[in-house]
């Protein structure tokens, strides 16, 4: 739906800060009963010691707090700021990747055991924060891995993080045995104007700019033409446009696309990041099946292009039944506009007219 005054809550380095909160670690895994932390899905971590995992991740998370107050000292156009900012990027990144050695099979620390302790903490403590925030007589809009989205309703509520850190800590201390907790949960960011068209895709305004996360608009693949239909749709919904307006300008771009309308083929073009050699893409000697190359191979190996991988290649679909195409370079104003409508451009949009108005009829424009 669409909201007004919308803040959202992020966990700070969730992940590493599970693990350290309830010492996470090949060497502190445990069956004893006797003096342990338990985890909300059952594992048991000892506490006679601090897990080589958790330890380190500490000696990570203390560097990058450090970097980052040195960079408050800064002025962010210096190259010294640029300097501190990527080292404290490459320590969250390090600290992050912790969890997936955990859960890759292929790793020397793959443990199934401490990744679902991992996750399932993680999704524990999302669903405590919505229990907590929903008693507290506010809604939750959204929520993702490490974060919520509140409606707030007045400035005062936006304290609201402070006594959900005090009532998770209170808990994990309380029923896991926990004794330092280093759970925090903060206001990442706030929207005076929020759309939640699905989980992990939403945009909102703040102060009049438009910030978009996990929608067609800030994907690679998405033909620009899309990114900027989308965008303005986006726009008009949350500056408030009504819904006769919106359908009245929908029923225009359909008709743009499908008539006479010219237009560039950088509007167009499908852009594809090529990442193994053309030839090795065939079929599987296990697949009994007729094999089919992607589109984009098939227009590569038809057109004997000379692309490695690494590079971009760039199409247009001049039919999408059959499905065929040629490349950009080679573009003479032939593309099947009924298909880039109904596959590539309309339920970009659709998506999020319905999420604004769940009761029109988008058949009928």
């Amino acid at each position: 739906g669409v909201y007004d005054n919308i803040i959202v809550l992020d966990f700070s380095s969730l992940y590493p800060s599970i693990i350290r909160t309830f010492n996470v670690s090949p060497d502190s895994l445990t069956e004893d009963d006797k003096n342990v932390i338990k985890t909300p899905n059952g594992a048991k971590f000892t506490k006679e010691f601090v897990g080589v995992v958790p330890q380190k991740i500490g000696e990570l998370l203390d560097m990058r707090n450090q970097f980052k107050k040195e960079m408050e000292k800064m002025d962010k156009n210096c190259p010294e700021y640029a300097d501190f900012n990527t080292k404290q990027l490459v320590t969250k990144i390090i600290s992050n990747a912790v969890y997936g050695q955990f859960a890759l099979r292929v790793s020397r620390y793959y443990k199934k055991e401490m990744a679902e302790a991992i996750t399932l903490t993680g999704q524990w403590l999302i669903k405590e924060v919505i229990n907590f925030v929903e008693k507290e007589g506010l809604k939750v809009v959204f929520s993702d891995t490490d974060s919520v989205g509140v409606v707030i309703k007045d400035e005062s509520q936006r304290k609201i993080f402070e006594k959900i850190n005090d009532y998770i800590n209170n808990k994990v201390k309380k029923e896991f045995n926990v004794d330092i907790s280093y759970l925090n949960i903060r206001p990442d960011k706030s929207f005076d104007r929020f759309i939640s068209v699905e989980k992990k895709r939403y945009a909102g305004l703040k102060d009049g700019k438009l910030v978009i996360t996990g929608l067609e608009a800030v994907k690679r693949d998405t033909i620009k033409i899309t990114k900027d239909l989308q965008i303005k749709l986006l726009k008009k919904i949350l500056d408030g446009e009504e819904e006769y307006k919106i359908i009245k300008w929908l029923a225009v771009q359909k008709k743009n696309i499908l008539g006479r309308k010219k237009y560039d083929v950088n509007d167009i073009a499908v852009r594809i990041y090529i990442q193994k050699e053309v030839d090795s893409y065939g079929p599987k000697k296990d697949l009994n099946r007729k094999y089919v190359a992607p589109i984009h191979i098939r227009i590569i190996k038809k057109s004997k292009i000379k692309i490695n991988p690494g590079q971009y290649f760039s199409y247009v679909i001049t039919s999408g039944k059959p499905l065929d195409g040629i490349s950009s370079d080679k573009f003479n104003g032939n593309w099947d506009r009924e298909y880039y409508w109904s596959h590539r451009i309309f339920p970009a949009l659709s998506r999020v007219v319905l999420t604004a108005f769940p009761n029109v009829d988008l058949s009928k424009i």
